[in-house]
Order: structure tokens, then sequence, then C-alpha cells
């Protein structure tokens, strides 16, 4: 029963051990790959960068001014999807909806007061 003990308590650091080495080796080829991908995006990136450069010198600010429309637009885009994937509202839906809550506000007070004055007659004439 000893030996068996001892062989399961071996075979767990055993298990460990090797466990740890492949998590190691993982970790080292993913950290290469991450490597190899920023390398070629970064080359990716020079290489737009010199053809925007170039654009740039034919057409001045005309490339500047449309790139700038181009990014605008996305981030409008992106924007607009948020508030509708969140269901937020706009200004005009929440002014909208104050005044209907201050309409029924006002209904509520007015029959709040109906409602005081007919208890009111009705204790008065018990």
């Amino acid at each position: 029963m000893n030996d068996l003990f001892k062989k399961a308590i071996q075979a767990g650091l055993g298990l460990a051990v090797v466990t740890t080495e492949k998590v190691k080796d993982i970790v080292a080829d993913l950290v290469e790959k991450g490597k190899v991908y920023q390398a070629k995006e970064e080359k990716e990136e020079k290489e737009e960068a010199a053809k925007g450069e170039a654009a740039e010198d034919k057409d001045g600010t005309e490339t500047k001014h449309s790139r700038f429309e181009e990014i605008e637009q996305r981030v409008r885009k992106l924007i607009e999807n948020a508030i509708a994937r969140f269901n937020f509202i706009k200004s005009d839906e929440h002014e909208r909806i104050e005044k209907r809550i201050e309409a029924l506000e006002e209904k509520l007070n007015q029959l709040v007061k109906e409602t005081v004055v007919q208890k009111t007659e009705s204790s008065e004439r018990i």
C-alpha cells in the first residue's frame, strides 16, 4: 500500500513537471507567433504609410481631407451601432418623454387634489 502511495505521488509530480514544460513550450510558441504577427503588421503599416505619403504628395490636402471624412464616417457608424445595440435614446426622444412625464405628474397632482377635496367634503357631511 505504501508503495502504491509513493507511485501515485511520483506520477502526480511527473504530470506536473510535464504539464509545466508543455505550458512553457506553448507560451514560447505563442510569443514567437505574436512577434512574427507584430512584425508583419508593422511592415504593412509602413507600406501603407509610404503609399499614403506618395498619394499625399500628389493630392496634398485633398487626400488628408477625404481620409478624415472616411474616418469620421466609420466612427459615426460605430457610434450608431453602439446606440442601436444598447438601446440608448436620442435627445429628442428624451425631451419628448420628459414632457409626457410632466403632463402625467400634473394629471396625478390634479387627481390627488380632487380626491382630497372629495374626502374632505364627505368628512364634513358626517
